[in-house]
């Protein structure tokens, strides 16, 4: 009997987990924010998945699913769930489509753009896209555009203020600026630990990744960062920092840091060449060139690197990455994890 009590009691705590992990659906095209939000009923915005999210309690993840289309941000959209979130529960925002799947095309990649006014004070005026403030959340497979409201000169499409915030994941997204008409100042700004960054695309944003305090245990891999006109990083002092397997080509700085540091930063397998400067230290005046050295292991800095770019009507299935089989390729740098 007490067998058989305690099967029932495992198994009705197995539905009850399964029951508080939740997906919802967000279709730009389809969906209405009145829905309850599944696959056959989505929402319309992601505004409204993630004040659904905001208050949910229970255990679980929570999984944001958003189907291929444009999402305009009006305004900043704040992620503060009530549900604590941790290793086993977590908040991911994802394209329902990742580009590991085979059914995968860049059309089929969901493109958010924002045309919000200034909508943070935090250090300056600025507009930031998704503001990040809970522990343990992951953005998959989205491409972020730049922000057009011609009154914002800063926009950062993902940020995380508190420094004692923990897991970020931002993975296989692209972040394309343009300096003349949507600009992205920074692609990910974002202080506290384990930051991970991997497998994304940095093209033509002011700068691409920004992190800056308590980033201990945070990881910069498998990226490539193209035409930075600031700088591809900026980086807090942490020797912890793990950056390997990435591309950085035609920027202006490589990495900008505190003047201050004293941090040997370890770089690894990667190609940093094509930049005007290598590394630059910030201060009141502007940023001025570094002669700080890193740690280097296998390291090439004479690499001519080619991209794939669309020279069509169709965008190729490769957009943006390296063209295959030239230097470069064999690093897996890119959206795409598998080889």
């Amino acid at each position: 009997m007490k067998s058989k009590l305690f099967l029932l009691l495992i198994i009705s705590l197995f539905f009850s987990q399964i029951n508080n992990a939740q997906v919802f659906y967000v279709d730009s095209k389809n969906g209405n924010d009145m829905n309850s939000g599944n696959v056959t009923t989505p929402l319309k915005t992601i505004q409204q998945a993630i004040e659904i999210t905001n208050e949910l309690t229970g255990q679980g993840n929570i999984t944001i699913k958003v189907m291929p289309g444009i999402y305009i941000l009006s305004n900043r959209i704040d992620i503060n769930p009530v549900r604590i979130l941790n290793e086993n529960s977590k908040l991911i925002i994802e394209s329902a489509i990742l580009p590991d799947d085979s059914l995968w095309t860049p059309l089929k990649m969901p493109v958010v753009v924002s045309f919000s006014a200034n909508n943070s004070e935090t250090q300056f005026q600025h507009s930031t896209g998704f503001l990040v403030a809970s522990d343990f959340v992951e953005f998959r497979g989205i491409k972020f555009l730049g922000n057009a409201n011609p009154l914002v000169r800063y926009y950062y499409p993902i940020t995380r203020e508190n420094p004692d915030l923990k897991h970020l994941v931002v993975s296989q997204c692209v972040f394309i600026g343009d300096r003349n008409s949507g600009i992205i100042q920074g692609g990910v700004w974002a202080h506290g630990t384990d930051i991970n960054i991997n497998h994304n695309v940095f093209y033509q944003c002011r700068n691409a990744i920004l992190l800056f305090q308590n980033i201990n245990n945070s990881i910069i891999s498998n990226n490539i960062i193209y035409d930075a006109y600031e700088s591809a990083l900026w980086m807090g002092n942490d020797e912890n920092l793990k950056f390997e397997n990435n591309i950085v080509s035609n920027c202006d700085y490589f990495w900008i840091g505190d003047p201050d540091s004293k941090t040997e930063f370890k770089i690894s397998n990667s190609i940093i060449s094509g930049n005007q400067h290598l590394r630059g230290n910030w201060g009141n005046t502007g940023i001025t060139e570094s002669m700080q050295k890193f740690t280097e292991n296998n390291i090439d800095k004479k690499a001519n690197i080619s991209l794939v770019e669309c020279n069509s009507e169709r965008i190729p299935q490769a957009h943006l990455h390296i063209v295959p089989g030239a230097t470069g390729y064999d690093l897996n740098a890119g959206i795409f994890k598998r080889p």
